[in-house]
């Protein structure tokens, strides 16, 4: 005997949900059915652990890639079944083919696409289950994954425009700290030896960096071993204490220039996630929900959050977002004009568009501009490094 989890209606149209044992899937569907329940979902209790496994570290490029398949495989009229058999016998990859395997098996036995993916969150958001259900209601499955899509090739966009304006600095100066520790550790070292033997007074600037060599040789290993494991432990405590996780988050929406652009590449996912939601025909307060769901800077979440409060007790949301500085007066006012009249999705669309305009023109500035600035910043160290050691020597062939 197996054991059923299911879900459906009785006979007053109520929602009712329960486990039930059977031989297999039929006679569990016909015991329902005499009880005179409208099944919505059955399913096997272990079969979602079944590929568990399996699949738990399927990418998250690979669930686009997938998506992408079948929206094209249902436009051109393929049965849903049928478009992810398609899919997995084109797959090579055993830990997407092992999902694809679960997730057909589920949809044979009688569930909706929907639930089926709500037992794989951690590769399904809520956000996505809730749209693909809407979908399936309105039989517009098809443009409803390209919607996903496209929100998805939004959101991707903009967080690899962040990491490469972060990336390049981020390799630039570390090669340079790399450069700089070797030339202090055993170059000028090498260079004291030397000036001590002349028993000469040196200038100031070559005291300075040869006691700067000698700090970095005898405690440098010191300083690093306290700077991993500030680095680590601050990194631990993030994801075990939410309390230092919120407070780093505010931080970072405060630092200079990075701060002003996270905030801005997150209200133009915020504003592409709503617009989305509320084009598909979700309620505005269950799209606020939802979208705090979503992994945001934690600041963002508590004020969706705050937001989705006032919402609820009656307050318009230009007025909610009013309260909280995270959001820009052209955004508030945009959202204003278009709950007056009632194209609220239109108007987060176009704020999503000039926010990610802006984020283009910033990372372009950051790419013209970053570049010799760091070489300078690189040259003058260099400079002050080899000045320092051509100093005494210049003073030494005075005096010789």
């Amino acid at each position: 005997m197996k054991t059923f989890i299911w879900e459906g209606t009785d006979q007053h149209n109520q929602t009712v949900h329960g486990k039930i044992q059977a031989p297999n899937h039929q006679l569990a569907r016909e015991i329902l059915k005499n009880q005179s329940i409208q099944i919505t979902t059955l399913c096997a209790k272990n079969f979602i652990t079944q590929y568990k496994n399996n699949y738990r570290n399927v990418s998250s490029k690979d669930i686009s890639l997938f998506l992408n398949q079948l929206a094209t495989l249902i436009s051109a009229n393929i049965p849903l079944t049928q478009a992810i058999q398609f899919i997995q016998q084109g797959c090579k990859k055993l830990k997407l083919n092992a999902l694809l395997q679960s997730i057909s098996t589920s949809l044979r036995e009688g569930n909706s696409f929907s639930y089926t993916l709500k037992q794989h969150p951690q590769h399904f958001v809520t956000l996505i289950c809730q749209l693909i259900h809407i979908a399936e209601q309105s039989g517009t499955l098809d443009i409803m994954l390209n919607n996903i899509i496209q929100h998805d090739l939004k959101t991707q966009t903009l967080k690899n425009k962040i990491k490469k304006a972060l990336l390049y600095p981020a390799i630039i100066i570390f090669v340079t700290l790399i450069v700089l520790l070797i030339m202090l550790t055993f170059i000028i070292p090498q260079f004291a030896t030397l000036f001590e033997s002349y028993n000469t007074t040196l200038p100031f600037l070559t005291r300075m960096v040869i006691d700067a060599s000698t700090f970095i040789k005898n405690f440098g290993w010191i300083f690093f071993i306290f700077l991993c494991g500030s680095i680590g432990g601050l990194f631990f405590a993030q994801h075990k204490h939410p309390s230092v996780k919120r407070r780093l988050d505010y931080y970072i929406l405060r630092a200079p220039f990075i701060g002003d652009l996270i905030k801005k590449t997150t209200v133009a996912r915020i504003a592409h996630t709503l617009a989305l939601m509320l084009t598909a025909g979700i309620p505005l307060l269950d799209a606020i929900k939802l979208t705090s769901n979503i992994r945001h800077n934690l600041t963002f979440s508590a004020a969706l959050n705050q937001m989705q409060n006032h919402v609820s007790q009656g307050q318009m949301l230009h007025r909610a977002m009013q309260i909280h500085p995270l959001f820009s007066a052209f955004c508030v006012q945009m959202v204003a004009i278009g709950e007056e009249a009632g194209k609220l999705d239109e108007m987060l669309q176009k704020v999503a568009s000039v926010y990610e305009s802006d984020i283009d023109r910033t990372m372009g500035y950051l790419e013209r501009s970053l570049e010799p600035m760091l070489m300078t910043i690189i040259s003058v160290i260099v400079g002050v490094l080899v000045a320092a050691m051509y100093l005494p020597i210049f003073k030494l062939g005075r005096m010789m």
